[in-house]
């Protein structure tokens, strides 16, 4: 197995537990208690990756060892945050699969532009575009929302997709420098875990202690893990297949929410089993021409 395509299997692993995760999130936790989850989410990711990182600390030839600059750090945070600060704030002004289909479709574009890929890669992420779009409409087209909310969930959803973008770009920038995954992901989520905690203060002083520790074991297990997986993923995983790949997330996010509740949306079916299907196909069509490429390269 190849090194992109071992990339692959643990971006499509974890975008599959982060999909199923954040239905059981919007199932069973209410919104007052959404910066609860996400601050253990987030906060446990940081634990983890600090504590991998000192158990490791000692392997390896330091004085070859790269160092990242604050300039890096600071980016690395705030396109975090981006990703997933800005995306659980839209999620509260449209409904969460609008907002979901939205930053992940954009994210696949973007990524495009800004890597310089050429043109005829650019036609999975306009389909993805498009199809998103649709779904967008389906799903606003249901609600009684007020246009200013929803616009600017939808607007918060796109900032939230070029945050995805530059977590992806980074990632691989960082990893072309000489990081490793658990390099990075002891800098990438202090500005999350600090900004959720201060809004988290007013519900953890006024919930049950109970309560909160059902609400963090949520957190770890359907965000924060799978987040740490995603984060190794993508330092394998070349750019533009890891974004294709995350557009899957809304369409399994919908697809487990309707296993869960046993209802189902006639029309927003075959929206969603094409955007998986253009997800899969770009995905190995990208991964098979860098292949291509790296094996022309080594002759």
């Amino acid at each position: 197995m190849t090194r992109t395509s071992a990339g692959v299997l643990i971006v499509l692993t974890a975008v599959i537990w982060q999909g199923v995760g954040t239905a059981v999130v919007g199932l069973t936790v209410g919104p007052s208690e959404s910066t609860v989850v996400t601050f253990a989410a987030f906060a446990t990711a940081a634990l983890i990756s600090a504590a991998a990182r000192l158990t490791t600390r000692g392997i390896g030839d330091k004085s070859t060892a790269p160092k990242m600059s604050w300039r890096e750090v600071l980016l690395l945070n705030l396109v975090t945050v981006g990703a997933f600060g800005t995306f659980y704030v839209a999620a509260t002004l449209v409904p969460p699969t609008a907002a979901s289909v939205t930053e992940f479709s954009i994210a696949p574009l973007l990524v495009a532009l800004l890597s310089g890929a050429p043109r005829r890669q650019f036609i999975q992420p306009i389909l993805i575009l498009t199809i998103a779009a649709i779904i967008v409409t389906l799903t606003i087209s249901g609600t009684t929302a007020e246009p200013g909310p929803t616009s600017a969930g939808i607007a918060l959803a796109v900032v939230a997709g070029a945050g995805a973008a530059g977590v992806l770009l980074t990632s691989r920038h960082l990893t072309q420098r000489g990081f490793s995954a658990l390099q990075i992901a002891v800098s990438r989520f202090h500005l999350t875990w600090a900004l959720t905690a201060m809004l988290a203060i007013p519900t953890i002083l006024g919930s049950d202690p109970q309560d909160l520790m059902s609400t963090a074991a949520i957190g770890v297990l359907c965000i924060g893990l799978p987040i740490l997986l995603l984060q190794w993923g993508i330092t394998i995983c070349p750019p533009l297949p890891a974004a294709l790949l995350l557009t899957m997330v809304p369409a399994v996010v919908w697809f487990s929410e309707s296993a869960f509740t046993l209802s189902w949306s006639p029309g927003h079916v075959p929206a969603m089993c094409a955007l998986v299907a253009v997800a899969v196909l770009g995905t190995l069509h990208s991964s098979s021409n860098r292949q291509s490429v790296a094996q022309k390269e080594q002759r």
